[in-house]
């Protein structure tokens, strides 16, 4: 895969970052900073390109996200486009078009099921009981589609007589029968095991591990019996006979990707408001989803990750005021980290990548 050297132009301050397309199937090289066009740039394979910057530097290989068509030529050179102004070489590439993988919600209800047992991500204790049924919620959006499925809203008073209506509040979890979301599991409070747990004198009520103190979940406003634990701090230890066993987990950043997907496919939308749970909505980032479905590799991500690119800004005059923008509330340690990560991918990329217009350019990654 390829070496670091002191010659080399990634050490140096250098990146490079390699974005495949594929909706249109088209692989985009970006490589910085560069003086001259690289003496040898060449495809090894259909997913490696041979780099050496000059004569008498270290050679490179880098892994690109995709595969290149058949008919991509073996000799990039005069594909490449140097820009002086900002020491930056790129070249575009047709690609093999590819089938891109069912899209799954992590820990669904059948994950869950199949588990020996429910743990807390950071220090692995067990948080639920196991003799634990659960069930998948229908979407986030589900009441908001009550619009579209009944001729009226359920609270509208038509003079019907008898009946059940249905409320928004009406799907509850039962003892030991949990509620799965698309980023929480909801149970009653007496299905955690004893003392595993501690309620926290804050607003919203915060649930903290006992053993660790991470930040597991949230008491539900309406209900003090019931307790919502955030799947990205659980981790799911699976049924296993044997001693390498490898705990199932998935980041901050995947939930938050599944949220903003979720809104983008049922609402058309693709600017939001990142706010920490509070009693004021108090929008602490903005985020423009400029493409919810990439891969990429770069100097630092060496193997093809699928990612949504994204931009983002504390500014709010940056946004356009016209687009209706879509609030995800996170507690506010979930919000300090997704910004962490945000601030992280984008000095990744190569500089002449970082911004767009007053916007930030970052990465999220995705299922």
């Amino acid at each position: 895969m390829g070496y670091y050297d002191s010659n080399n132009w990634t050490q140096d301050g250098g990146a490079y970052y390699a974005e495949l397309l594929p909706r249109i199937s088209q692989i985009t090289l970006t490589m910085s900073p560069l003086t001259v066009v690289p003496s040898h740039l060449t495809r090894l394979s259909s997913s490696k390109i041979y780099v050496k910057t000059t004569s008498d530097s270290a050679a490179r290989t880098i892994v690109l996200p995709g595969r290149t068509a058949k008919d991509a030529p073996l000799s990039l050179q005069q594909s490449c486009q140097l820009d002086s102004n900002n020491k930056t070489g790129s070249l575009r590439v047709k690609a093999e078009r590819e089938e891109r993988k069912e899209h799954i919600s992590p820990l669904q209800a059948k994950q869950l099921s199949g588990c020996k047992s429910v743990q807390c991500s950071k220090c692995g204790l067990v948080l639920l009981k196991d003799n634990m049924q659960y069930l998948d919620l229908p979407s986030e959006n589900w009441y908001e589609m009550l619009d579209y499925w009944h001729c009226h809203k359920p609270d509208h008073k038509h003079g019907h007589e008898g009946g059940d209506v249905i409320s928004k509040d009406a799907l509850k979890p039962r003892r030991s029968f949990a509620l799965v979301g698309l980023t929480y599991v909801m149970v009653v409070r007496n299905d955690i095991c004893s003392e595993r747990i501690k309620v926290l004198d804050t607003s919203p009520k915060m649930v903290a591990c006992s053993a660790c103190s991470c930040d597991v979940g949230i008491v539900d406003r309406l209900d003090q019996g019931i307790v919502k634990l955030y799947k990205w701090n659980l981790s799911l230890e699976p049924k296993s006979i044997g001693n390498d066993i490898t705990l199932c987990r998935y980041s901050l950043e995947i939930f938050v990707s599944e949220i903003l997907l979720e809104v983008i496919e049922f609402h058309s939308t693709h600017q939001f408001g990142i706010a920490a749970l509070s009693g004021e909505e108090t929008i602490l980032c903005y985020l423009w989803v400029f493409n919810s479905d990439i891969s990429y590799t770069s100097n630092i991500q060496q193997e093809p990750t699928r990612a949504m690119k994204v931009f983002y800004t504390e500014q709010p005059d940056v946004r356009n005021q016209e687009i209706v923008t879509e609030i995800v509330e996170l507690p506010s340690s979930a919000v300090n980290n997704i910004l962490k990560v945000l601030e992280r991918r984008h000095n990744e990329l190569p500089e002449s990548l970082r911004t767009f217009g007053k916007w930030n350019v970052s990465l999220l990654h995705r299922l």
